[in-house]
């Protein structure tokens, strides 16, 4: 999952997303729904690797610091998530490429697999990643697999 966010001039936080994954929609209206966003949005298409994408909007402020609060961190003023040390179960969002090998992995805490499904998301567009994939537990060294590819 891709999850990108920035701040409307009217100040509504726009949260633009594309992924393949039925279960990622899922987990981005859950945590939506749960910070008090209603669970419509726009679709704005496929990207140009064939996933699909939606908006959603984050109306006030309310909605938009009850979202940072689940995310565990807040959205400064131009919507850009700030993570704040947290405690929780721990994940690792591995980089997901288009194509070749990822290498990128970040740990973070969250407090179930739809909120780590979606905090990942915002992870892999922070650094500049196709995608994320989030997974309970840590990053450490790569699979025996992996390092074959190296």
């Amino acid at each position: 999952m891709f999850v990108q966010t920035q701040m409307s001039e009217e100040n509504v936080l726009l949260i633009i997303a594309y992924t393949f994954s039925e279960r990622e929609w899922s987990a981005l209206a859950e945590t939506a729904i749960r910070a008090g966003i209603r669970p419509d949005y726009s679709p704005l298409g496929r990207d140009q690797f064939g996933r699909e994408g939606r908006r959603y909007y984050a109306d006030t402020p309310e909605q938009i610091a009850s979202l940072g609060r689940i995310l565990r961190g807040n959205f400064d003023r131009v919507g850009r998530f700030e993570p704040a040390p947290g405690v929780g179960r721990r994940y690792a969002c591995r980089e997901v490429r288009h194509s070749g090998v990822a290498k990128g992995c970040e740990e973070f805490d969250a407090e179930d697999d739809n909120i780590a499904i979606v905090r990942c998301g915002i992870i892999a567009s922070q650094n500049g990643w196709f995608g994320g994939d989030a997974r309970q537990g840590n990053c450490g060294p790569p699979g025996r697999l992996a390092r074959m590819f190296r």
